[in-house]
């Protein structure tokens, strides 16, 4: 691999993390908020872990819309901007 193979990759990793921290802040920001109002979430309806074994078969979360709401009220301020 040559060095701009290299940097083009480290590049894209660091930037794929960001993304990743970002979105478990969120949710975990999120989660915060729910909290923070005194209200509460349940957890959401799995099977086997986090994978469905059978995908024909969804119940969909009753506090995800909650959740959701909370989540595009976050906000960062980083150097002097919000994100």
């Amino acid at each position: 691999m040559d060095t701009a193979d290299h940097r083009f990759l480290v590049i894209s990793l660091q930037g794929r993390s960001g993304r990743i921290y970002d979105a478990v802040l969120t949710v975990a920001r999120g989660i915060e908020r729910i909290l923070d109002s005194n209200g509460s979430i349940t957890p959401p309806p799995v099977a086997n872990g986090l994978c469905r074994s059978n995908r024909k078969v969804v119940n969909p979360w009753k506090d995800g819309k909650i959740l959701m709401e909370e989540m595009k009220k976050v906000s960062y301020f980083v150097s002097g901007h919000y994100l």
